[in-house]
């Protein structure tokens, strides 16, 4: 039989008082008095009971998770493959720029092209310190024709040097998808330097990495992103 309030009056100094007895005043599952009280199963701490987190529940001010994804950035699906990594993995890097010199990082959407918009560095074995610079990566390639102009003096180039890697954000809030197409521009191959071999990945987190492709790229890597996991 369900609990109901049981009202009580008594005549003090000419008012009359009411006594609540059993009665669950928030609507939250419990008769604490306060919404989200001890005795609640709020398991997700998001101020109701539902056991979904922020959902189409009673609490919009404490979470923004529009998304629904469990996060509260206002609306990006966590879910999205948000970064991409450049690693170097030459077998034999050599030369004055050893491994992989790249000069951006592109996503080809089929209706536009986006950068990176931001990168973090690991640099590798034998790093020319005159192009160290990640924030090279940033950006639309700086290079137009990417198999010259790639001598010692060339700018806006981030040598990995043997081994290393390079994280970047790239597809804003859509993230890379299934048949984008994503290139490591590299700035090409010199008389002295060694035919550089990359692997390009695509992660959620920036922890855990899924390979898109490998390969030679004397003349940039560029491949069509497969099936990604759920």
């Amino acid at each position: 039989m369900p609990r109901r309030a049981l009202i009580m009056s008594f005549p003090v100094a000419g008012l009359a008082t009411a006594l609540y007895v059993g009665c669950d005043t928030k609507g939250d599952g419990d008769e604490s008095g306060a919404t989200d009280g001890a005795s609640d199963a709020d398991v997700d701490g998001d101020g109701d009971t539902d056991g979904v987190f922020d959902d189409d529940d009673d609490d919009t001010t404490t979470f923004d998770d529009t998304d629904l994804d469990g996060g509260t950035d206002g609306g990006t699906a966590d879910s999205a493959w948000l970064y991409a990594l450049v690693e170097d993995i030459t077998p034999a890097p050599s030369g004055e720029r050893p491994g992989g010199d790249i000069d951006s990082v592109q996503l080809y959407t089929g209706t536009e092209d986006l950068y990176a918009t931001a990168a973090r560095c690991t640099p590798g074995t034998g790093q020319s310190p005159d192009h160290a610079d990640c924030d090279a990566l940033v950006g639309p390639k700086d290079l137009g024709n990417l198999t010259s102009g790639c001598g010692p003096d060339a700018v806006g180039v981030y040598n990995l040097g043997g081994g290393g890697k390079a994280e970047v954000d790239i597809g804003g809030e859509r993230g890379v998808q299934e048949g984008d197409v994503l290139t490591a521009h590299e700035c090409g191959s010199r008389a002295g330097d060694d035919a550089a071999e990359l692997r390009l990945s695509v992660s959620r987190d920036g922890d855990t990495w899924i390979e898109v492709c490998a390969g030679n790229a004397a003349s940039g890597l560029s491949c069509t992103v497969p099936t990604l996991p759920d």
